[in-house]
């Protein structure tokens, strides 16, 4: 049996018959990968790495990732691209970078590169990129609690943990008083306010978390005021422990409707023990 080589697996743009298996199953994957050649242009790019900077596969061919990629972030990329050379066939990764759309727009993803310059079918450094995850803003957030960060800094990391996979949601973190919810972070400007009735009091009062499958389950107002804000379900983590009444909560506000999974349960629970953590170090160190 005759080993396919990169030229012989056509993009999605190559036209000629149907791609062979290979071919499909490299399309096929959840994520966007390419090769890079020793200098760090581009010699194969499958069309969902092409699509997360609004591309067709065969523009991006002979050109540089660093002309995709945000320069604030060039530094995440370089160093992944180095590490892979550095320690041949360890996987890289993931380190954070931001791709820069074709419109300008920023999108954010996990980068893992692993150094494959001496297959001969490959030769370059293979470079997987995974939509932004919420494991790398979770351990961010970890990080930031054993520099001694502030807890606004741990807050701000978490609810934008969530906007990565598996949560890909809007996140607010809600703190409660006498005068009712304040806003700790937010992911986003433009959300739901946290009016009385909504699922973060029933959340507060109850200690448990609310899974609301629809925005239709909440009072018209709210309702109305998430489905403009483009939202169709709400998920509410109250934070607190056992012995504890909670004192906040973290909502998150998705686009589509459903129960979370078991895996976006997880995610949200460790977002959720991270803030619990969190505040009681900020309590007593203040």
């Amino acid at each position: 049996m005759t080993r396919p080589t990169l030229t012989s697996m056509p993009s999605a743009t190559a036209g000629g018959g149907q791609p062979d298996f290979l071919t499909a199953l490299v399309d096929a994957l959840p994520a966007g990968a390419f090769v890079i050649d020793p200098d760090g242009n581009i010699r194969y790019a499958t069309p969902r790495a092409a699509d997360l900077v609004d591309r067709a596969p065969d523009d991006l061919i002979g050109h540089s990732v660093l002309e995709f990629v945000d320069e604030d972030t060039a530094w995440a990329y370089a160093a992944a691209v180095a590490m892979a050379g550095d320690f041949p066939h360890v996987v890289a990764g993931p380190l954070r970078i931001t791709i820069v759309g074709a419109d300008g727009h920023h999108k954010t993803a996990d980068l893992w590169a692993m150094n494959r310059l001496d297959d001969p079918i490959v030769a370059g450094i293979v470079c997987l990129l995974t939509p932004e995850t919420a494991a790398v803003g979770l351990a961010e957030a970890v990080t930031a609690i054993t520099t001694d960060a502030g807890f606004a800094t741990v807050a701000a990391r978490v609810v934008r943990a969530m906007q990565g996979h598996p949560t890909t949601a809007a996140a607010v973190l809600l703190s409660v008083g006498a005068s009712g919810f304040r806003v700790v972070a937010a992911s986003r400007d433009d959300l739901p306010a946290a009016v009385p009735g909504g699922p973060w009091d029933a959340a507060v009062a109850t200690n448990a978390r609310q899974l609301l499958e629809s925005i239709d389950e909440l009072p018209a107002q709210i309702a109305t005021d998430a489905r403009r804000c483009g939202f169709e379900t709400v998920w509410v983590e109250p934070i607190g422990t056992v012995d504890a009444p909670a004192r906040g909560a973290l909502v998150l506000w998705r686009g589509h409707i459903g129960r979370p999974t078991p895996n976006e349960l997880n995610a949200v629970h460790q977002g959720a023990a991270i803030l619990g953590l969190a505040w009681d170090r900020h309590d007593s160190v203040e």
